[in-house]
C-alpha cells in the first residue's frame, strides 16, 4: 500500500476526501480512477467521470505475465496483502464491478492467453455466475475464490486481522487461569481462519 501511495497510484481527492485508485495507460498517464469514500457514516464507491473503458486499477508484480481480476481495488489490495510472497509475476486488475470487457481488453493489451488468467470475483451468486460465463467462452481460465464463509477478499483479510488483534490482547502470563482460557478461545477461532500456511487452496502457478 505504501509503495502505491508513494508512486502516486493511490491519491486522496481534496474536495471530498475520497480515496482514488488511479487507472493508468501503458505510459503511466492517468486515464481514470476508481473512487472509495472515507466517511464512516456514508459508504461511497464510484468511477471518475470520463474514465477510459476497458481499463482498471492495476497492481503489477514483476513482469505481470499472469492476470488476476477482482471486483474492486480494495479486494485486489487485500489479496495482495495476504499472498504477497506468492506474487512475483502477476498483474492484479480491478474490474470495478463484474465487467467482461475489462477482462478481454486487458488480455488483448498485454497479449495474455486465457490459460494465464485467474478470475477472483466475489464468492456470491453474481461473482460465480460471471465466472461461469467467462469460462464457458474461455475454458482455459482459472477460478480463485475465498472459502465459503467469506464473500470477498477484503472480508477474509479483515477476519484474519481480527484474530491477530485478539492474539495481541491476551492477558499477562501471570494471570494463569484467565490467560489459559483466553488462549484456548483464540486457538479455537484460529482453527477456522485461513492462514498463509493453509494457502494451498489458492494455487497461484
Amino acid at each position: 500500500m505504501n509503495r502505491l501511495i508513494q508512486s502516486g497510484k493511490i491519491v486522496q481527492e481534496k474536495n471530498t476526501g475520497n480515496v482514488c485508485f488511479l487507472i493508468q495507460d501503458s505510459n503511466g498517464k492517468a486515464i481514470g480512477a476508481e473512487k472509495v469514500g472515507t466517511s464512516t457514516y456514508q459508504k461511497f464507491k464510484g468511477i471518475a467521470t470520463g474514465s477510459a473503458s476497458g481499463h482498471g486499477f492495476e497492481i503489477c508484480c514483476g513482469k505481470g505475465e499472469k492476470l488476476l481480476f477482482f471486483e474492486s481495488a480494495i479486494d485486489a489490495l487485500s489479496f495482495a496483502q495476504m499472498h504477497a510472497k506468492k506474487l512475483n509475476n502477476h498483474r492484479l486488475v480491478s474490474m470495478m464491478g463484474i465487467k467482461p470487457s475489462i477482462v478481454t481488453a486487458t488480455m488483448q493489451r498485454y497479449k495474455i492467453p486465457p490459460e494465464r488468467v485467474w478470475i477472483c470475483s466475489d464468492n456470491d451468486d453474481a461473482g460465480n455466475e460471471f465466472t461461469r460465463r467467462l469460462k464457458a467462452e474461455y475454458p482455459e481460465m482459472h477460478r480463485l475464490k475465498t472459502p465459503e464463509r467469506f464473500k470477498d477478499w477484503n472480508d477474509q483479510l479483515r477476519s484474519i486481522e481480527k484474530v491477530q488483534e485478539k492474539r495481541h490482547q491476551l492477558p499477562p502470563p501471570y494471570d494463569g487461569a484467565r490467560a489459559r482460557k483466553a488462549a484456548k478461545a483464540v486457538a479455537e477461532s484460529e482453527k477456522q481462519m485461513p492462514h498463509r500456511s493453509q494457502e494451498k487452496t489458492y494455487a497461484l502457478e
